[in-house]
């Protein structure tokens, strides 16, 4: 399982060495769900939300939205 943090405008993913970024592969990946949204409110990050990827082989990702909680959405996977 692989966690991010995502604008909800722009889709990009946040980095903490290069901000927001496009690629799940320049994006800062966190263990759990709780830990992200921790980093969300401690930077005081607006307008993201947490994406989680749960497999290579599953054909959706949840988000959960940071200020919304606890609403979630299934949304296709990422490229």
């Amino acid at each position: 399982m692989q966690v991010y943090i995502q604008q909800t405008a722009s889709n990009f993913l946040y980095s903490a060495v290069g901000g927001w970024v496009k690629s799940v592969l320049e994006a800062d990946a966190f263990p759990t769900v709780v830990e992200a949204l921790n980093h969300c409110i401690a930077q005081k990050l607006p307008n993201v939300h947490i994406r989680v990827h749960a497999s290579d082989t599953a054909d959706f990702d949840t988000i959960f939205s940071v200020s919304d909680c606890p609403n979630r959405t299934k949304v296709p996977v990422m490229a």
